[in-house]
């Protein structure tokens, strides 16, 4: 599974294409990369350069479930009977 990162002004400004795009991505331009591909592109590579900023996914809170109320049965203490 890849990371969405968005691209930085580094590719233009060092006029260098990125490898798995094939092109030079726009400034601010939402792409994936593999994990490890992002640690190239965050710093791990020739140039010494932040290539990409992390997109951290917003992941919905979920409130917790309440169970539904089971009725207890109505117990009779007396029984009846009919004759």
């Amino acid at each position: 599974m890849g990371r969405l990162v968005k691209a930085l002004d580094t590719y233009e400004r060092l006029v260098l294409t990125d490898k798995s795009l094939g092109r030079i991505p726009l400034p601010g331009e939402i792409f994936e990369v593999s994990e490890e591909r992002l640690d190239v592109l965050l710093g791990k590579n020739d140039y010494n350069e932040v290539f990409v900023e992390v997109i951290e996914e917003e992941k919905p809170v979920e409130e917790p479930k309440e169970e539904p109320k089971k009725e207890k049965p109505i117990k009779n203490s007396k029984k009846k009977t009919i004759r």
